[in-house]
């Protein structure tokens, strides 16, 4: 009887060793990682896939509902990266909406770009329209004193005119 009480406790303690082993290996991990954050992150990552392959397919379906595709293309990566099996309608999924987004982003730069350009383009018409204006003003300005010059100096050469023609 007491040999049978012993084997008995050597199972129990074999599968209470089984079930333990694992979270006690990652508590070590935790323990010994807690200085550097990046290892850190990369225990708990792997402890997390460990317990479930399946939350990265929750977490993509999550960012895709949330229309996050940035987010769902860095855990498909994630997914690549720690072998987990991903349904390739869903990396099509991911795909497409990343490539929506960047067909939205380039529409959106097209947009900027065209309004900077006429932006620019209404600027040198300006600059152009106001050197003409310049211009005339000017050129109407510089008639203006010809003839008034032209003006101030006939009638002291129509005396002159006259005499000459009178004495002629």
């Amino acid at each position: 009887m007491r040999k049978v009480f012993a084997l008995a406790a050597m199972a129990a303690s074999a599968v209470a060793l089984a079930v333990v082993s694992p979270h006690a290996r990652d508590a070590f991990a935790v323990l010994s990682a807690q200085d550097d954050p990046a290892e850190l992150s990369d225990v708990r990552l792997n402890s997390a896939l460990r317990n479930s392959q399946k939350i990265v397919i929750e977490n993509i379906e999550a960012a895709l509902a949330a229309g996050d595709a940035d987010l769902a293309h860095s855990f498909v990566e994630l997914a690549r990266e720690r072998n987990v099996a991903l349904d390739e309608a869903l990396s099509r999924r991911v795909s497409d909406a990343v490539a929506g987004r960047g067909a939205l982003l380039l529409a959106a730069g097209a947009f900027d770009l065209s309004l900077w350009v006429s932006g620019a383009l209404f600027a040198l018409f300006s600059l152009l329209a106001s050197i003409k204006a310049t211009t005339e003003r000017l050129t109407q300005s510089w008639l203006i004193r010809k003839k008034a010059r032209r003006l101030r100096q006939q009638p002291a050469a129509q005396p002159a005119l006259a005499i000459s023609g009178a004495t002629g």
